[in-house]
């Protein structure tokens, strides 16, 4: 955790406090997903350099989120909530607590979002590598059976 998460980490004394900690998980949740619907776009259509690029772009913007994701987990434990789900709960119920249960609600709905988006990217890339695999045993294959006009595509 970095020494600014560290100190945001500090039980917030205001409803201020939280709502600045739920917007920087927002914001955090909403880069992973942007990273997350790039990398299954480029699953499909990229080449393996543009594809392994955005998939270390994904990892890096994870491991940024983390420590806010880490901090609004903490804040939720120390509010004695096993979850995001039953701090938004509590929340919604609360007058005057409308934004920061919006808030809430749009990080669970966000990080489901990234787990349909990662959950497709990974199919993409299996089946990129699948085709990828496939391509290259047709390539190295006994070329010596094909007539010599075949044996151009083996050495293309």
């Amino acid at each position: 955790m970095t020494d600014q998460v560290k100190e945001s980490a500090a039980a917030p004394t205001s409803e201020m406090d939280f709502s600045r900690v739920l917007d920087e998980a927002l914001n955090a949740v909403m880069t992973v997903k942007s990273a997350a619907s790039d990398l299954a776009t480029r699953a499909i259509s990229a080449d393996r350099a543009e594809l392994f690029q955005s998939a270390r772009s994904l990892e890096s913007r994870v491991l940024e989120a983390t420590p806010y994701l880490d901090n609004l987990l903490l804040v939720v434990r120390r509010a004695k909530h096993h979850t995001i789900e039953s701090a938004y709960r509590e929340i919604l119920g609360k007058p005057g607590r409308e934004n920061d249960a919006e808030k809430l609600r749009l990080i669970m709905g966000e990080v489901s979002e990234i787990q349909t988006i990662i959950n497709a990217a990974n199919q993409n890339v299996t089946s990129f590598l699948k085709l990828l695999s496939s391509s290259t045993r047709l390539a190295n294959a006994g070329s010596g059976d094909l007539p010599p006009e075949r044996n151009l595509l083996g050495k293309a």
